[in-house]
């Protein structure tokens, strides 16, 4: 928030009694509006437009809204991946796609400007879906947005909300125009490998007081005039115990690893945000980050403003000093509206399904037929392929799903020897665990093969014969250690 505590606010209104959504009509004239750590709880991103949409309505001309705690779609996958460590990358990739929060890919916000923020310049009584009554709509006036920033979340903490979340500030005109940057370096190029915070400090010094020098390299961090700089691609060291693999469809993803994503893939050590804004501003200059190019390994982008004029210490433009311009970064590669985000509500019919629909399906099959005819695994989809005579395509066909291997029964551990021989046997053979003594083995994803390695190993491990029709009529540990 630094934008915001720059500059003196001389009332502040309260208005939390009704959700910003709730608003369409209320009067236009607030200098700022907070949406923070909710959008994530919204069903869907046409949901997330209408609200914004009547957000920047209630805003003065100049104003702002504030979009906090976003979470990051690049990195969905690298934030399943941290929170699961040792997963390996299928079941990343399942949760991922099992997420029921919503999930915003920053170039949703970039294109503001010119798809949601094109209603808006409109008589809104001709465009759909903004909530708004016809009356509401004619009386609320032309609306302009002049410019948004992403950025990574500040602060040294090391959580999920500062390695996966950013804040997003939409700008209503008017405003200072946009400062264009016309040097950008990769930051490898730019720092090299074996930067030093007096090495940055230093180069940076000399950005002020130097013109281009005549050493190719060395001018590729000295702009004439002692203009902004602008750097791309800056390594993330949030992410750095995070290593790059890659999924089947080439979708970035990243799961724990050892070797440091900034050291190895990037080809040049990292910064972290607040680093790099520090050392910035104990040089002279005004830092403005930005993750609006959505870079799939987390790295985000940086423009570093002087304050004043080298050489007078005025500012550089006038009416507004470049500091107080906001950057204009490089627009990211377009992205299909449908990849702007996530689809939550079909991760939450899913988990309903998971939840209500298979136990109910395992119990009506369990009844009406014999075990041998028990399905193994439930695999929930959204269509079944055919080929082109309208039959069912089995190569097409997704891969079993294990995850849904529920128990029915809450969850009891082994306390004797021989319940916890038959746990470590259970656990190998169907590759889960926690398992409870009272889960079955069915339930769990056993069949008729699984069944019989598993009497097998209770004869090899406990020296103990049973025949196979005793593990159909006891499914459970604590059934099998009693006989």
């Amino acid at each position: 928030m630094e934008v915001v505590q720059a500059e003196a606010i001389d009332t502040v209104e309260a208005v939390g009694d009704r959700a910003v959504g709730d608003r369409a009509g209320d009067r236009a004239g607030f200098d700022l509006v907070v949406v923070n750590s909710v959008v994530q709880y919204f069903p869907d991103r046409d949901y997330l437009r209408r609200v914004l949409i009547q957000a920047v309505r209630l805003l003065a001309p100049g104003g702002r809204l504030f979009v906090g705690d976003v979470r990051s779609l690049p990195l969905l996958e690298a934030a399943h991946a941290w929170a699961q460590p040792g997963a390996d990358r299928s079941a990343v990739v399942r949760t991922a796609a099992r997420d029921p929060e919503l999930v915003i890919d920053p170039r949703w916000f970039t294109t503001f400007t010119t798809t949601v923020a094109a209603d808006l310049t409109t008589d809104l009584t001709t465009v759909p879906d903004t909530g708004l009554t016809a009356d509401e709509a004619a009386g609320g006036g032309r609306v302009q947005v002049g410019h948004v920033q992403v950025m990574p979340k500040s602060g040294r903490f090391d959580n999920e909300m500062t390695r996966f979340r950013y804040d997003v500030i939409i700008h209503l005109a008017p405003a200072p125009a946009p400062l264009t940057v016309t040097h950008w370096y990769d930051w490898q190029d730019w720092a090299g490998p074996d930067w030093t915070p007096t090495h940055l400090t230093n180069r940076l010094t000399t950005q002020l007081t130097t013109g281009p020098a005549t050493d190719p390299v060395d001018d590729a961090g000295l702009v004439e005039g002692g203009g902004p700089i602008g750097l791309r691609a800056i390594p993330n060291p949030r992410l750095a115990d995070l290593t790059p693999t890659r999924t089947a469809t080439g979708a970035a993803i990243r799961t724990a690893g050892t070797a440091g994503f900034a050291a190895g893939a990037a080809g040049s050590r990292g910064i972290h945000p607040d680093e790099l804004t520090e050392l910035a501003t104990a040089a002279g200059y005004h830092t403005e980050l930005s993750w609006a190019a959505a870079h799939p390994d987390g790295a985000y982008d940086a423009v570093l403003t002087p304050h004043h004029h080298p050489t007078t210490g005025h500012p550089t433009t006038t009416g507004h000093p470049l500091s107080s311009r906001y950057a204009h970064f490089p627009p990211p590669p377009p992205l299909p509206p449908e990849r702007h985000t996530n689809q939550p509500l079909t991760a939450r019919l899913h988990d309903h399904h998971h939840t209500h629909l298979i136990p109910a399906l395992r119990e009506h099959l369990t009844t009406h037929l014999p075990r041998h005819m028990h399905p193994t695994t439930y695999h929930l989809t959204d269509h079944l392929p055919t080929n082109p005579n309208g039959k069912i395509d089995r190569t097409r066909l997704p891969n079993p799903d294990t995850s849904n291997h529920t128990r029915t029964t809450t969850y009891q551990p082994p306390t004797t020897p021989t319940q916890h021989h038959l746990t470590t046997i259970w656990t190998h053979l169907l590759n889960t665990q926690p398992i409870g003594i009272n889960d079955n083995f069915f339930n769990l994803g056993g069949h008729s093969l699984l069944a019989t390695q598993l009497i097998s190993r209770i004869r090899t491990t406990l020296n103990h014969e049973l025949p196979l029709t005793t593990l159909f009529n006891n499914p459970t540990i604590n059934q099998l250690a009693t006989i």
